[in-house]
């Protein structure tokens, strides 16, 4: 059998084997786009960029618009604002304190930094030197710096690629580094740059400085009174000449000489209406650019529509939803540098992996849920153990010490390590008085008539058909009687302890 072709385009194929799937990718980037025009990378194919003829550092001057930069910060502080715990997951505890202690030197800050610039560029490269730490057994991580996003690029025939001033080509980075980290927001397979968010505010911003030069000469030229002056119809040339360069000098000394076939009057224009459409400009192309970067409107809506509580909280929980897809991202690129950590030191690829979560959910949600938990566990005569304890809520053991004895729980909840009730040291006590012997004698006679019916059938199905007639053959009279005695004996204990 033949293999079958897999055409590209009019001219080119490949050939698919018919049998043994491929190991291989068979349609890559390389294959089916054309890398020989001189270009030796793959260009950034975000759309604004390119049908706006710039480069991807025409980003950075969007900074200087207010409400960019304002939604920008209001991201990045809201971010910052969460804490971070390492999870253990699979490896060792020292491991664990270990990546603790150099998280807790490490500019984590700047590292978020790094990733606002992701979200809003679409990419962003980190370079990422080491240093033997202070006791001398560990390589650790110094930094992870945020290089310009335009000195590096994509090339699908190895990896991304940095370029010198000698080197315009680019020279390949090798993909089992772990000097470089690459940050990307939507990233795809035909377009591993990602997009940021900046790609929706460019043209908002760009309109917003055209329309306010705009407006700055449309004020200028009818926010203020002009000068209407009146001369006769016979008039000529020279006479309206001179009659201009007087109303003119009169707008500089408010001085105005006339003859007596001449008159002046002032003319003001009502811009008022003009003023309100511009407002409702702004406040349009505002709204585009907070929907792209935190994905929430904070101007008109408020104001015009009312509900300002509601929009407020609204606004929250919207911007929250973008602070926290910004968090699994910084998660994911730091999980990366714990797993480098690890093989370099440790050479496993188990590694703790980062949390980052916003404090209030884990004191007020969850330990209101722990709290009902608890008392129901505690009717039950069951606790939440210091394990679930610790975990659940960030806290090392070192955290958690035994209550002092005699102590007084101030809540029904209790958390501690699982340990022996007074009823259920009586229950376990009167079963001590049944021999091991005598307690097979009883469930002997119940259980032999099912051993024996399963032994006998031939399929599961007959076992599952057949197993409810087998209890009547069961001889349950002294077990009955023993769990009647077991039941009798625990009510007692029960009334005795209430």
């Amino acid at each position: 059998m033949s293999n079958v072709k897999l055409w590209l385009d009019d001219h080119h194929f490949v050939e698919v084997p018919p049998a043994r799937p491929s190991e291989d990718e068979i349609v890559t980037m390389a294959a089916v786009r054309d890398m020989s025009s001189g270009m030796a990378y793959l260009p950034n194919p975000d759309e604004i960029l390119r049908k706006a003829g710039r480069k991807i550092d025409v980003y950075r001057t969007l900074y200087y618009d207010a409400m960019v930069r304002a939604c920008t910060q209001q991201l990045s502080s809201a971010v910052k604002a969460l804490e971070w715990d390492l999870d253990r997951g699979r490896s060792k505890n020292r491991y664990k304190r270990e990546c603790v202690e150099w998280l807790r030197d490490f500019d984590f800050q700047s590292f978020i930094d790094g990733y606002v610039e992701a979200w809003n560029h679409g990419y962003q490269p980190f370079e990422i030197p080491w240093q033997q730490t202070v006791r001398g057994n560990l390589i650790m991580p110094k930094v992870a710096l945020a290089k310009p996003q335009e000195w590096f690029a994509y090339d699908p025939n190895t990896w991304w690629k940095y370029f010198t001033k000698d080197n315009r080509d680019g020279i390949p980075i090798d993909p089992a580094t772990k000097n470089f980290l690459f940050a990307a927001i939507d990233a795809s397979y035909d377009n591993p740059y990602g997009i940021g968010a900046l790609s929706g505010a460019f043209w908002p911003v760009t309109f917003k400085r055209g329309g306010i030069k705009f407006w700055l000469l449309f004020v200028e030229k009818f926010g203020v009174p002009h000068v209407m002056i009146k001369v006769p119809a016979s008039a000529t040339d020279t006479e309206r000449s001179q009659a201009l360069s007087a109303g003119q000098r009169m707008i500089q000394d408010a001085v105005l000489v006339l003859t007596d076939t001449q008159s002046y009057e002032t003319m003001e224009v009502d811009i008022k209406g003009g003023g309100e459409a511009h407002r409702s400009f702004l406040s349009f192309l505002n709204d585009e650019i907070s929907l792209s970067i935190i994905h929430q409107t904070m101007t008109s809506d408020v104001s015009d529509n009312g509900g300002g509580y509601a929009s407020s909280k609204t606004g929250e929980s919207i911007l929250n939803s973008a602070a926290f897809a910004l968090a699994r991202q910084i998660e994911k690129g730091m999980n990366t540098i714990l797993r480098w950590i690890a093989e370099v030191n440790w050479n496993t690829q188990e590694s703790p992996s980062l949390m980052l979560y916003e404090r209030r959910d884990v004191d007020k949600d969850l330990a209101e849920r722990d709290d009902k938990l608890s008392t129901a566990l505690d009717k039950s005569g069951l606790r939440l153990t210091r394990s679930y304890f610790t975990s659940a809520y960030y806290l090392d053991d070192e955290q958690i010490e035994e209550k002092p004895a005699g102590a007084t729980p101030a809540t029904p909840a209790t958390f501690a390590e699982p340990g022996t009730f007074p009823d259920q040291a009586a229950v376990d006590a009167m079963l001590d008085t049944f021999a091991d012997a005598d307690l097979q004698q009883q469930i002997a006679p119940a259980v032999q008539p099912v051993i024996d019916f399963v032994k006998r059938a031939r399929s599961y199905r007959e076992v599952e058909d057949g197993l409810a007639s087998v209890y009547s053959d069961m001889d349950t009279e002294r077990l009955q009687q023993t769990i009647a005695m077991m039941y009798f004996l625990a009510e007692m204990q029960g009334r005795q302890d209430a």
